[in-house]
């Protein structure tokens, strides 16, 4: 929380300069603090007359993260911006049961402004109301810019559904105001915001929203490059290594560039100083060289709502199972092993590589060395542990796993910064089929979960929460060259293609296999399965009979445009791609595809059959097909 005191007017000393920061179109002005205990440890904010101790902590059981210095002048502003006088304060606070009204007589604006402050500091911010305030305030009619920042208020835990974290300069806002102009930010209408500098340190409720946030999104522009001093305490980066770091399933993160030459050199260096910098390619972030033309904006917008739309999927979790620490009574040991077995049992049968069960007495009987435990760490576990009595607090449960656990893990159990800096960031599941977790409340929402409910239950929620893969059906999408539809080769294609998707596919019904020309290949590209198989068949028949090079060049053509267009659509995660070249006329070349250095390669060859009349395919040639689309399909 904040410490508020107020001070009589001092005097400068000689030399003493007040300081100054900004909060969007806030400016607060710091002067020296007066001689005493408190000047010579906390930071002072002045504001009126009023020093503002930037202490911060959260109060005991309330779901809210107090407001800081600026903070609390960003609403003071808000208020006075938008309700006129005291009077007009007095009908609000009264009408939505927002505390004491603090009619007082004021004089002037520095009057009201001071009234509002001591209301905001006396009634509000270190109570509960703060949230409903926020709330009733949003409601007004606020313009889009005082809006934008009321929301960046609120306490994440207690807005509902998912939110998104902004950063750009506030000072200089052309870019960001293209962007939203030209809807390129229209995939985040629905979610709630908020909004922050780049280069500011985060406030404690800007570090709580950051966690929180599922979407954090950057814009960079040529002007950034001179904030070369901050970057070391920025918002920016500690959105980047709480991203980096974090174990949310939604890894996402949005930096959008403005100067490719030299921001993207600035860029490498930076993210080159986080850790650990060799995970930002593998969570592939959306990066893009931003140009303000409405064209590249609403290029933009697609490709933001198909990244997030079809995020890449994270690296899989692994999942520790804890029986008790030490041996337990018959009894008891019996009731939790039926039911940690069935839960392993479960989600051992979904992924047998990253689910283990340490059964009880593990305290004693496991120990990890080096290479193990990091190992462990890098697998990004997930501890679950279970009760047998309905009444447990999750309190015990957790401490009664600490000690043993520091020393499994081949830890020094009296390093203090052990817990600190290792265990307490693992995701933890506390569960039991029945009763009430009476301290619920009191857990680390962000990697600590209290649930009830069955072994099936359970299983099938950890097993989501770890990233496995639901059982899925499987998809295949085939797109063919177009032939005439009096070509009875049309048909004969058509129809082994058809087949092929039959043996891949046995208990699909649905078909999708389409017919394309090259010209048109935009859409049918954009629109190709992700994380299943996209089967492409090109012909010959444009190529003159007994021309080898012209063969050669209609293929190639398909494949620049085809590489073309996937490098447009899909910069990250690029889909499964089977090439088929069906040659009708042309169809001396040997082996399955056109050889190992060709420029073509990668077409798989399907030719007719030449050993009778010309009645269907080679059947070599089809089975080869077949092998090949099931071993892309399945890996």
């Amino acid at each position: 929380m904040s410490i508020l005191v107020r001070f009589p007017e001092y005097g400068w000393k000689t030399g003493d300069r007040p300081g100054s920061f900004t909060d969007g179109s806030v400016s607060v002005k710091t002067r020296p603090t007066p001689v005493g205990w408190m000047g010579s440890i906390f930071p002072v904010i002045w504001v009126g007359h009023y020093a503002i101790l930037a202490i911060c902590c959260s109060l005991q059981g309330a779901a809210m993260c107090d407001l800081d210095g600026r903070e609390i002048v960003t609403l003071q502003n808000i208020i006075t911006a938008t309700i006129p006088d005291a009077l007009a304060l007095d009908q609000f606070v009264l009408g939505n049961d927002l505390g004491k009204a603090p009619t007082t007589v004021v004089s002037g604006n520095s009057g009201y402004d001071d009234l509002v402050f001591n209301y905001l500091k006396n009634k509000v911010v270190y109570t509960d109301l703060l949230s409903p305030l926020l709330d009733h305030l949003s409601r007004t009619g606020l313009s889009s810019d005082r809006r934008r920042k009321l929301l960046s208020l609120m306490d994440p835990e207690s807005v509902a559904g998912d939110m998104w974290f902004a950063m750009y300069r506030q000072d200089n806002n052309f870019e960001q105001g293209s962007i939203q102009k030209a809807g390129g930010f229209k995939f985040f209408e629905n979610l709630h915001p908020f909004v922050s500098e780049l280069w500011t340190k985060p406030t404690p409720l800007q570090e709580k929203q950051i966690q929180w946030s599922k979407y954090l999104v950057a814009v960079i522009t040529q002007d950034d490059l001179e904030n070369t001093d901050s970057w070391d305490q920025s918002t920016l980066r500690f959105a980047l290594n709480n991203w980096l770091k974090s174990d949310d399933r939604q890894r996402k993160f949005a930096v959008i560039l403005q100067n490719k030459e030299k921001i993207s050199a600035w860029w490498d260096y930076r993210t080159s100083t986080l850790t650990p910098s060799d995970l930002i390619e593998q969570r592939a972030p959306f990066v893009r060289t931003l140009r303000v033309e409405e064209e590249a904006l609403s290029t933009l917008k697609d490709e933001l709502e198909e990244y997030f739309s079809n995020p890449p999927a994270p690296p899989l979790s692994s999942i520790l199972i804890l029986g008790n620490p030490e041996l337990s009574a018959p009894e008891q040991a019996a009731s939790n092993s039926a039911d940690d077995n069935l839960v392993y049992a479960d989600l051992f049968g979904r992924n047998n590589e990253r689910v283990k069960y340490w059964r009880d007495g593990w305290g004693a009987a496991q120990r990890l060395d080096g290479d193990e435990r990091e190992a462990f760490v890098n697998s990004s576990p997930i501890l679950v542990r279970s009760s047998a009595e309905s009444q447990t607090a999750i309190a015990s449960l957790k401490g009664s796993m600490i000690g043993p656990l520091i020393r499994a893990l081949g830890h020094d159990i009296d390093d203090p910064n052990t817990w600190a800096n290792t265990i307490s960031k693992f995701r933890k599941v506390y569960w039991r089929r029945e009763g009430v977790w009476l301290d619920a409340n009191d857990i680390n929402k962000l990697v600590e979960k209290a649930w009830l409910g069955t072994p099936d239950q359970i299983a099938k929620q950890l097993a989501q929460l770890a990233g496995f893969p639901e059982a899925r059906e499987q998809k295949l999408r085939i797109r063919f060259e177009d032939l005439p539809d009096s070509e009875p080769k049309r048909e004969l294609l058509t129809h082994h293609l058809r087949v092929l998707r039959g043996n891949l596919l046995p208990d699909v019904d649905s078909d999708d296999t389409v017919p394309v020309m090259l010209n048109i290949l935009d859409k049918s590209v954009k629109n190709f399965l992700k994380y299943e198989l996209n089967i492409v068949a090109a012909h010959d028949q444009r190529a003159k009979p007994g021309d080898t090079n012209g063969t050669i060049k209609h293929f190639e053509q398909w494949d620049s445009i085809i590489d073309r267009l996937v490098d447009h659509y899909f910069p990250v995660n690029r889909p499964k791609i089977m090439r088929i070249a069906v040659l009708m006329q042309n169809y001396h070349f040997e082996g399955t595809n056109f050889g190992e250095y060709s420029s073509v390669r990668r077409w798989n060859l399907l030719r007719p059959n030449t050993d009778g009349p010309y009645i269907g395919f080679d059947q070599r040639d089809l089975e080869n097909l077949q092998n090949v689309a099931s071993d892309m399909l399945t890996h």
